[in-house]
């Protein structure tokens, strides 16, 4: 790939006569179908060496968070993690790669890809089936035809795991008039709001609490445009991103689009929040990348791991092939954040 050569020199992102924003020009750079190799290589923060132009901004955090109940949830101790920052830059983004054990991001994967996506909580494609009959959108699909390698991928195309793209928990977000509605609530699930709980006390928002989620399903051919989380109530409370499966260009810039975004490289595993400042900054994600050690990653099982009840499953241990063809070709994102209070009418 080319090195990435900002934040002190400009990236030649070829003509801007159509005076699209730097945030816009560089979304369009990363979506375009050629090979990853011939643009700018998104930043990979743990690889940052010391002649980048980036290694001047970048600060690396040691997080002070000592229990014993990431075991649980098949996290490394948080003692372990490697927080990296750009605060001057990109205040309140911080970043730290895979959080999980190894063998411990298979049960988060399956619950989001058979569990999660369930009535009650909506999805895109509930537009165009009626799923009253069939709960559960995994088991609709037969797994058993479908291999994602040469020749037939298309059958993918097909099926109803590869037309999902997102599903809500918690406060359910209208699409259409970009509100949270009060009395249009689904439960979440109680391991996810222990997860996210415990993330967020790891940073110090112990009074952060999990009101509402969406779950993005990428394919290799998939994006995420340009835009900032501004419905909910309270900006002050943090989101936080969870990234399974193949890599992603993530773009991260400021309050308004003529910031240039840092392209960041995202892997299986990775944690990224935002907040302060880059709580209201847009993001984007305008490419999804194959790579099969992410695949792996998600597809290895410590079934030794003393994890919680909610998140052991026999049935989930016997589809690691079914869940490896999806994920060989797909990214999914647990985003997560906190409302607040609903205004009174």
């Amino acid at each position: 790939m080319c090195a990435a050569k900002y934040p002190n020199n400009e990236i030649d992102t070829t003509d801007n006569r159509d005076n699209t924003t730097p945030f816009d020009t560089l979304f369009k750079l990363y979506k375009k179908k050629v090979l990853l190799s011939t643009l700018p290589a998104p930043i990979d923060l743990p690889s940052v060496t010391a002649d980048s132009e980036w290694s001047k901004h970048l600060k690396l955090l040691k997080l002070d968070y000592r229990d014993d109940f990431h075991h649980n949830l098949g996290l490394n101790s948080p003692l372990d993690w490697d927080c990296y920052t750009l605060p001057e830059l990109y205040p309140g983004l911080m970043y730290i790669p895979n959080i999980f054990k190894e063998g411990c991001q298979y049960p988060w994967v399956w619950r989001a890809i058979s569990a999660y996506n369930c009535l009650p909580n909506k999805c895109n494609i509930d537009a165009h089936i009626h799923r009253s009959d069939r709960k559960r959108l995994w088991n609709a699909v037969e797994w058993t035809d479908i291999n994602l390698k040469e020749g037939i991928r298309h059958k993918m195309r097909d099926n109803l795991m590869y037309q999902l793209r997102w599903t809500t928990l918690g406060y359910q977000y209208d699409w259409t008039s970009k509100v949270y509605r009060e009395k249009d609530y689904s439960p979440i699930p109680e391991e996810l709001i222990q997860l996210f709980q415990y993330i967020a006390n790891v940073f110090g928002y112990k009074a952060f609490k999990l009101e509402a989620g969406i779950i993005n399903y990428y394919h290799i051919d998939s994006t995420l445009s340009g835009h900032i989380d501004q419905s909910e109530f309270n900006l002050d409370a943090p989101l936080f991103s969870l990234s399974f499966g193949q890599p992603a260009v993530f773009l991260v810039g400021g309050a308004t689009k003529m910031t240039k975004p840092v392209p960041l490289l995202l892997h299986s595993g990775d944690l990224v929040a935002m907040t302060g400042p880059t709580r209201l900054a847009y993001h984007a994600i305008p490419r999804i990348i194959k790579q099969e050690s992410d695949t792996k990653a998600v597809t290895v099982i410590d079934d030794t791991s003393n994890l919680i009840e909610e998140l052991r499953s026999k049935e989930m241990y016997g589809e690691v092939e079914a869940v490896k063809n999806y994920m060989e070709y797909s990214r999914i994102n647990m985003n997560i954040r906190e409302v607040g209070v609903f205004p009174k009418t």
